[in-house]
């Protein structure tokens, strides 16, 4: 009796053992395949992104090449030989560019445009982030302030008033 003990204990032990080892192959198994599917996952992401990021590009350069074209038409328009229209002829000109920068090589060429930039002369560009940021700022600024003089103003006695900009 007691080898037959013995021969079903070591037997459980090796059942055991091999349960231990299957379940450890098989979470190995499920971290590789919640692994891969992170990573693919991450990259449908990343491309989702980019293609918004160049449609994106695409009207943005649209839009650009249209302000280029009115720039143009104004200094035309303007053109009295002062330094004016000289002046809104070369902003037109790097608008132009800048538009037809992003249609050749998209968002990802004028990023790669702006670190070579930022490398070459580091002082520069940190005065040109800080002027964008602060014109950028001014903007924004300046549309909330413009729809909140646009939005109506409540009265106790439930009249719609509108604000005094709006008069």
């Amino acid at each position: 009796m007691k080898g037959l003990v013995m021969q079903t204990e070591q037997s459980a032990r090796a059942e055991a053992g091999a349960v231990a080892e299957t379940l450890k192959d098989e979470t190995k198994g499920v971290a590789r395949e919640a692994q891969q599917q992170a990573r693919t996952a991450f990259h449908q992401i990343q491309d989702d992104v980019r293609s918004q990021a160049d449609a994106g590009a695409t009207r943005f350069a649209e839009t650009l090449h249209a302000a280029g074209r009115q720039l143009s038409s104004m200094a035309d328009a303007a053109d009295n030989g002062g330094v004016m229209p000289s002046i809104v002829r070369e902003g037109a000109s790097a608008v132009e560019k800048l538009g037809t920068r992003l249609d050749q090589g998209g968002l990802d060429a004028v990023t790669a445009d702006v670190r070579r930039w930022a490398r070459r002369s580091p002082g520069s560009f940190l005065l040109g982030a800080a002027a964008l940021g602060f014109v950028a700022g001014r903007v924004a600024r300046n549309l909330a302030g413009a729809d909140a003089a646009r939005t109506p103003v409540r009265q106790s006695d439930g009249a719609d008033m509108m604000d005094s900009a709006d008069r």
